[in-house]
């Protein structure tokens, strides 16, 4: 990549569009809209391709079952904007890191139960 040049979007016909903000109408069934509360910040997908985990910029984390869109669970635990989600190899944990400088590893079975 050229100094100065942003990068290209990718043309992928299986990607999922995820609005900043949720608040934009759409007639994509692959665009679904977040609960209020703030920015995505960052995503990670189970590994079985089943859930998604949503780190919002409030601090926010979010469960969002795929590809049915059935939100599952929103949980409030960090005070600043979650930088980053990952789900284990296995898809039974997931990791969280805020800019409030903590980081958690979740039991995902009980929490989105």
């Amino acid at each position: 990549m050229r100094r100065g040049s942003s990068p290209q979007p990718r043309s992928d016909p299986q990607a999922l569009d995820i609005p900043a903000g949720g608040d934009r109408p759409s007639s994509s069934p692959r665009h679904r809209k977040f609960p209020p509360g703030g920015e995505v910040w960052s995503v990670a997908v189970s590994p079985r391709g089943d859930l998604i985990a949503v780190g919002l910029n409030d601090g926010t984390l979010g469960f969002w079952n795929f590809p049915e869109g059935k939100w599952l669970r929103t949980i409030k635990h960090h005070t600043a904007s979650l930088v980053d989600v990952a789900f284990s190899a296995d898809g039974a944990k997931l990791a969280t890191s805020s800019l409030d400088g903590s980081a958690i590893v979740w039991d995902v079975d009980r929490i989105i139960s």
